[in-house]
């Protein structure tokens, strides 16, 4: 039986705040370079409606950027600074012969074709098949059930059917939407590429002792 392990997309293995702030800059140039719009940083976002560095922001324009094809013109994969990739963890992965790899990603429809897209585009070795696109933004993911669930929500780690819960943080600051999960000490917790790797590896390793 291989071991089934969910990976989240958006901030856990792309950087899509940043894409986000990109998009945002690009819509609004001419009111930031006129100093009519303050500045956006995207390391700064801590609040789902991101009004913390976005203060005029509305919800339907946030809407409209995540179903947008210019952010996913910026979308980039996570790295360290080694150069270690969120890409080269989902190869390496997808190397194991007992390991089933699936994408589970939260999203309007517009948002999840963009997402297809980007992922037939960026992860040629990944079988699109394995991409599951769940419609909503709501942060459930009760749906999905296996051996662990690597996310940066805490919505979705809760309501995952999984053995293994692990919060991604790049950041490793507390966000709106983790803070809970990073005090939580059944909770594992990875702040960089590398954390993922070894904890992905430390967990199945685990597994595969207890199966032999």
């Amino acid at each position: 039986m291989k071991h089934k392990i969910f990976i989240d997309m958006d901030e856990t293995l792309t950087k899509s705040i940043c894409a986000f702030v990109e998009t945002y800059k690009e819509a609004h140039r001419y009111e930031l370079e006129e100093g009519l719009l303050p500045y956006p940083i995207w390391e700064g976002i801590s609040l789902w409606n991101m009004k913390d560095e976005m203060p005029f922001l509305k919800l339907k324009e946030l809407n409209d950027i995540f179903d947008s094809p210019r952010l996913f013109d910026h979308l980039a994969f996570y790295s360290d600074t080694n150069g270690v990739t969120m890409k080269d963890f989902i190869r390496e992965l997808l190397d194991e012969n007992d390991v089933d790899v699936k994408i589970a990603s939260k999203g309007n429809m517009q948002n999840l074709y963009y997402k297809h897209k980007f992922i037939k585009q960026k992860l040629p070795f990944f079988s699109i098949d394995n991409f599951i696109p769940m419609m909503g933004t709501k942060m459930d993911k009760s749906e999905l059930e296996g051996l662990m669930l690597l996310d940066d929500n805490q919505g979705n780690l809760y309501s995952a059917n999984v053995k293994y819960r692990v919060l991604v943080n790049f950041s490793g600051k507390k966000k709106e939407w983790n803070s809970k999960a990073m005090d939580d000490p059944t909770i594992y917790k990875c702040f960089s590429v590398n954390d993922v790797i070894n904890t992905v590896k430390e967990l199945l390793d685990f597994e595969r002792s207890v199966v032999s």
